[in-house]
């Protein structure tokens, strides 16, 4: 754990993963508020490309769009790292981050989430999320098709990047609620284990704990594919993982998991689906489904009490690219199944 004994008791509240199919932040927020105890500030890609991957990467040097896709300049990276390196340099010496804000123009939800100062203020945290550092790197390449990670100088300008914006970030939050949590987004890290890949855990551990190293408040992972559990329980004060298709993989893991619950760790269970197979689904058998996997922890030696006050409930994944219909089911259903968890150990709702 990065960043120390983590002492917020999640108690089965519920919060989301990030993206929403909006393009009005004002609904957005409307909407995050309406149904979440944790509320996030939204990420709203149909509203604009530049809220999907580009979004935490204004100002990054090299950085370009060639047939839609994209991809580093080399030419112009070299051209522009003496200005980003001295941006760095103000942060560093005077504290100034302005350097790296997010506009409204790349996050209108982050901006417009500012408005509502009052509500973010009696929640219980308020969460953030960026992109990581490797799902970032192995899909933005040089116009060669090399992946930008493999790069040492353009590797390390990708992490001090995100290291700033975190920190921008969370100031933001912080401003907000003292109690901050902010994911990084690793929805590409399975990509690591496959072969052929000149990018190894080693590097990704460096990697993700250098941006989890900033930070002053939880430090969250969230991976939606299925990957090296305990390398993850060992970094991040929240785990955000995809309960509905990979609990079992995950539980295989269960010595880790008692390690990581025991130093205080919160597991986010996204239990809630994002597909089709959301419509076959109700509160019932979602409660019916985390029970089984939480009796399984407690046939390995981890209590009842201690599972659920260290759980979160979120949906699988973003759902920046669904459908309405989904979305709003998917976040009430993510309500009711916290709901009904909650009231297991008479939590208020």
């Amino acid at each position: 754990m990065t960043t120390g004994q983590c002492k917020f008791r999640a108690n089965c509240m519920n919060t989301g993963i990030g993206s929403l199919p909006e393009t009005d932040p004002v609904a957005a927020c409307e909407i995050v508020f309406e149904h979440f105890d944790i509320p996030y500030w939204p990420q709203m890609p149909v509203r604009s490309p530049l809220e999907s991957m580009p979004q935490f990467f204004e100002g990054f040097p090299g950085l370009i769009e060639k047939k839609g896709k994209l991809c580093i300049d080399p030419e112009r990276f070299m051209a522009e790292l003496e200005d980003f390196y001295i941006r760095i340099l103000a942060y560093e010496n005077d504290d100034d981050i302005s350097g790296f804000g997010i506009s409204n123009e790349y996050a209108a939800g982050l901006n417009r989430f500012e408005d509502y100062a009052a509500e973010i203020k009696r929640a219980p945290a308020v969460k953030g999320q960026i992109i990581g550092p490797v799902s970032f790197g192995l899909n933005v390449a040089t116009p060669d098709g090399r992946p930008m990670i493999y790069d040492e100088i353009m590797r390390d300008a990708l992490v001090k990047n995100l290291q700033m914006k975190l920190r921008y970030q969370e100031n933001v939050l912080r401003r907000l609620n003292s109690e901050t949590m902010i994911f990084i987004d690793e929805s590409s890290l399975d990509i690591i284990y496959g072969p052929y890949i000149g990018y190894d855990e080693e590097k990704a551990k460096k990697d993700i704990g250098a941006m989890l190293g900033v930070l002053k408040g939880m430090g969250g992972i969230h991976c939606c594919a299925n990957t090296n559990w305990p390398f993850l329980l060992e970094m991040a004060d929240v785990l955000s993982f995809d309960a509905y298709n990979f609990s079992d993989q995950f539980l295989m893991n269960h010595k880790t998991i008692k390690r990581f619950l025991k130093r205080g760790g919160i597991l986010a269970w996204g239990i809630v689906p994002t597909g089709d197979d959301i419509f076959r689904e109700g509160a019932e058998s979602l409660v019916r489904r985390l029970e089984s996997y939480f009796q399984y922890l407690v046939h390995e030696g981890m209590k009842f009490e201690q599972i659920l006050s260290q759980s979160l409930i979120t949906p699988v994944c973003g759902l920046g690219t669904k459908s309405e219909q989904i979305t709003l089911r998917a976040f009430e259903l993510t309500r009711e199944v916290s709901a009904k968890l909650r009231r297991v150990l008479g939590f208020r709702s």
